[in-house]
């Protein structure tokens, strides 16, 4: 059934929409790239028909505010809106970065005169940003520099900021349409990000200025509880530093912080937790303890076989986010390893631990895991070994045979609890030590933030 497109929008109401942080675009260097309305309205009908439902009780929205009423997801709603940019964005230009990049490698005449006559050709920015460290959205993949060219000319990703306030307008068929929108619009922007890396406090827009209580209530509502860094002023001057200081965060939180090349390392308080609360090994140290067969070691020198912990091992690291591989660039090994799930359902999990950034505030936000994630089993071990498991049909015959090469993530992480006592610990240990390294990478967080993180809500410990 075609909907009804004779609609007339004579109820509206118009708002302005700062952005706090840079947008990860893929039409970022096009004249005109904003925020697009076809990516906000979906997401923003399923947050109106979810708070509609939960405040009546289970009920649908009225049926009057739907485009399509046979539709099964009942989604769609009638009304449009526009996002109109004021004045003229930064830019990142990253294209020009990586281009430039190539020119230091070991290229030949041929090949350095190709990369400098794309170099040549790329739009002058006048409004240049800088990049967050935070920032990995660019990776040119392995193979000749005619390649190399081509995905970094076709599939760059830029960052995308607005200084100046951008206008939303939306326009509905229906008075009590337009006042609920009206009503809960600043709560969606303040729970959603837009673009990519969404999670790690990219793409954050607010309506006005949200006071920090009214965003602590909100993200009590929906969260239940948090931690924070506030008293800040981000602005488009310094929000790379509020992203890199979040980055930073989230690394002490997980795996820690290890400078190449310098003493000064700050191990993970995720891996901490669990070695000296729980007695039980990270994956790394299950690496390191060579548990798996034919790692390459740089130096066969280093004896790295020490004890097992007492209650063994467990796949700890994907408790916080799991890629699909490690690489080990360090003194210890030079070599790839991946992680397959005993079922091959589980390639990749982002980290359940999402960053909110507002005017004032560096929120963290708990979320949920997966309802097959805990307990999962995963195999560990080097690229070809484990993409050769990827494939195979009767993976029971290789399970049976190689118990010893597979971690399971724990069965049970109260991730609300992890938070609070990273706060508690932060303040009580970690911050004390970073503030005694003078390396940049423990700079970038504490010239940021050199106070303790706070919390929010409540936690029920079990």
């Amino acid at each position: 059934m075609q909907a009804n497109l004779n609609l007339t929008f004579k109820h509206c109401f118009e708002c302005e929409l700062k952005q706090v942080t840079p947008m990860i675009h893929f039409q970022a260097n096009q004249q005109g790239a904003t925020l697009r309305a076809t990516q906000v309205k979906p997401m923003l009908d399923r947050f109106l028909c979810r708070e509609y439902k939960r405040e009546h009780d289970g009920e649908d929205v009225p049926e009057q505010w739907l485009i399509d009423k046979k539709n099964e997801k009942r989604t769609a709603l009638r009304y449009k809106l526009t996002i109109l940019a004021n004045g003229e964005p930064l830019r990142s230009n990253e294209r020009k970065r990586l281009l430039t990049a190539l020119l230091r490698a070991n290229l030949t005449a041929n090949e350095k005169t190709d990369v400098q006559a794309v170099l040549s050709q790329l739009p002058q920015i006048s409004n240049e940003m800088s990049i967050p460290k935070a920032f990995f959205a660019n990776m040119p993949p392995r193979g000749g520099i005619e390649e190399k060219i081509a995905w970094i000319q076709s599939n760059t990703k830029e960052l995308l900021l607005f200084p100046e306030p951008l206008t939303l307008r939306v326009y509905c068929t229906e008075e009590p349409l337009r006042e609920f929108i009206q009503e809960k619009i600043k709560d969606f922007f303040l729970l959603h990000s837009f673009g990519t890396r969404t999670s790690k406090g990219f793409g954050s827009f607010v309506i006005g200025e949200p006071n920090d209580s009214y965003t602590e209530d909100l993200f009590r509502r929906h969260y239940g509880s948090f931690i924070y860094a506030d008293n800040h002023h981000i602005n488009h001057r310094n929000v790379c530093d509020a992203i890199n200081y979040s980055s930073g965060i989230l690394q002490l939180m997980k795996s820690g912080i290890n400078p190449r090349n310098v003493i000064d390392y700050q191990k993970g308080f995720l891996i901490r937790d669990f070695l000296l609360n729980k007695k039980i090994g990270s994956d790394k140290r299950f690496m390191k303890a060579k548990k798996i067969p034919n790692m390459r070691d740089c130096n066969a020198n280093v004896n790295l076989e020490k004890p097992d912990p007492q209650n063994g091992y467990q796949f700890i690291r994907a408790l916080l986010g799991l890629a699909d591989h490690i690489d080990f660039r360090d003194d210890v090994f030079w070599d790839t390893v991946k992680m397959v799930s005993k079922d091959g359902s589980i390639e990749r999990f982002k980290c359940p631990v999402t960053v909110r950034i507002t005017s004032s505030t560096i929120y963290f936000l708990p979320e949920t895991y997966p309802n097959n994630f805990l307990g999962q089993e995963f195999l560990i071990a080097r690229q070809q070994e484990a993409e050769r498991y990827a494939k195979m049909d009767e993976k029971n015959t290789y399970y049976e045979k190689y118990k010893d090469r597979f971690l399971k993530i724990p069965p049970k992480f109260n991730l609300k609890k992890f938070l609070f006592d990273f706060a508690e610990d932060y303040e009580k240990q970690t911050l004390s030590t970073i503030l005694s390294f003078n390396n940049q990478s423990f700079k970038a967080i504490t010239n940021f933030n050199a106070n303790p993180l706070k919390k929010g809500g409540e936690v029920k410990y079990e």
